[in-house]
Order: structure tokens, then sequence, then C-alpha cells
């Protein structure tokens, strides 16, 4: 790792900016010095804005950058995930107690998804109560004591509708919160069903 100052000039090709000051940053620089063989070494250039005249910082910019990958999947997650731009509303006091309680929806959706990736043989009823595994099940034609969690989030993408072949990829953000909402259906309609027989 290496770090030091920088001063970024003014854009003076942007008019809004002609005006400004320059800002002062830190820019740190990561670089991988020996690279397995036959692969090309990793290297990051950072600007950030923490002081970089001491070697201190310097790691902490490094790792919170590496951290980076985890915040914007949290972010594709509140945002395609749980619906969060789906209603626009132009006033705070409504934006941010949806954003709020979306950003809890979103976190517990992130969880399950690296559950399925981390876990994938772990059951189902480790992470839901028995009637949403029951339920899933049932659509699945599957025994609910045997189903995966890996299982339980296929599904979820099924009812998405995300066919699950190889080359489709991984389960994204859209389909799931698709198949998320069809399931929270059909587990509404089998609790009435059971409360009406």
């Amino acid at each position: 790792m290496a770090a030091g100052r920088v001063v970024l000039p003014v854009p003076r090709g942007e008019p809004p900016y002609r005006a400004g000051e320059p800002i002062g940053a830190g820019v740190v620089r990561v670089w991988e010095a020996t690279a397995p063989a036959g692969v090309e070494p990793l290297e990051w250039r950072l600007l950030t804005r923490l002081p970089c005249a001491t070697p201190e910082p310097v790691p902490c910019a490094a790792q919170g950058d590496s951290r980076r990958w985890l915040i914007e999947e949290f972010h594709q997650a509140e945002k395609t995930g749980c619906n969060v731009e789906l209603r626009r509303p132009e006033h705070t006091d409504r934006l941010e107690p949806r954003i709020g309680l979306r950003s809890v929806l979103a976190v517990w959706r992130l969880q399950r998804k690296f559950a399925a990736r981390d876990a994938p043989t772990g059951l189902a009823d480790d992470f839901f109560d028995s009637q949403t595994v029951e339920g899933l099940a049932a659509y699945l034609k599957t025994a609910a004591s045997t189903l995966t969690w890996a299982g339980f989030w296929r599904g979820i993408g099924r009812l998405g509708g995300h066919v699950g072949r190889k080359c489709d990829g991984p389960l994204g953000w859209l389909r799931a919160w698709r198949g998320w909402q069809s399931f929270q259906l059909l587990v509404l309609g089998a609790s009435l069903r059971a409360r009406d027989a």
C-alpha cells in the first residue's frame, strides 16, 4: 500500500463548477505484489477524504473500499429487491419511513441470499416458520422436512420467473422480489383456506 495527498483542480469545462475551489483528497494505491502464476495482479487506486499523511488511515481506506461490493449489493436489494422506488413520494416525511422499513427488509433479504449461497444444504426450517416452508414445499411438490435453503431460494426464483438454467446466472433481485410477492399471495390463500375449512 502507498498513499499521498493530491489537489483536484476545478473542471474549467463545466460552467456550474468554474467558481468552485480545488478539492484536496487522499490517494491510496493498493496492489498485489506477488500474484499467482498466470493471473494479472490486482491494483486499486482510491480517492478518500481520510488524511493520508500518516500510515495509519491507509489500511482503513483500503478495507472500507473492499466492503463496497457488499454496500452496493445492499442498495441493489433495497432498490430492486424491495421496490423502494416503486412509489415516488415527494416529501421526506413520507420517504424516510418507507426507506427505513425497506432497509430492514433489504438486510433480511440479503442475509437470506447469502445463507442460500454459503449454506445451501441447510434446511429451510432453520430460516422460516413451518407454514412458510410447507407452503413452498407444496408448490415445489417436495417434502417440507427435506427442503434445503438453496431449494427454497430457487423456488422463490421460479415463482418470480427465473428459470434457473446454468446460462441464466444466479437469481437477481427483481425476480426475487416478484417471486416473494407471488409466494406471499400463495401463503395468504393457504391461510384463508385453512381458516374456512
